[in-house]
C-alpha cells in the first residue's frame, strides 16, 4: 500500500451540486426520521446522524471511509 501512496488524490474532490449544507442541528432534509447533531471534535463541522425509531447513531466520519487494507478500494477512491 505504501508504494501506491503517490497515486492517491492530492486535491479535494469536487462534489459540485451533489452536496448541500445541513440546516444545522435538527431534521435531515430528504431523510425522514433522521436528525443531524453537531458533535465538535477532531474535525470542524463534525456531525452524527441519529434515528430515534431504532436508536441508530452513525458518526459522520464513518460515512466517508475506505477499506485501507483493500488495494482495490484505495485505488478506486
Amino acid at each position: 500500500m505504501a508504494r501506491l501512496a503517490p497515486l492517491s488524490p492530492r486535491n479535494p474532490v469536487d462534489l459540485g451540486d451533489r452536496v448541500r449544507p445541513l440546516p444545522g442541528d435538527g431534521p435531515v432534509p430528504t431523510m425522514p426520521g433522521w436528525q443531524a447533531i453537531h458533535t465538535p471534535g477532531h474535525t470542524p463541522g463534525h456531525i452524527v446522524l441519529f434515528r430515534e425509531a431504532d436508536r441508530l447513531l452513525i458518526p459522520g466520519d464513518a460515512v466517508a471511509t475506505v477499506r485501507q487494507e483493500s488495494v482495490l478500494s484505495v485505488a478506486m477512491q
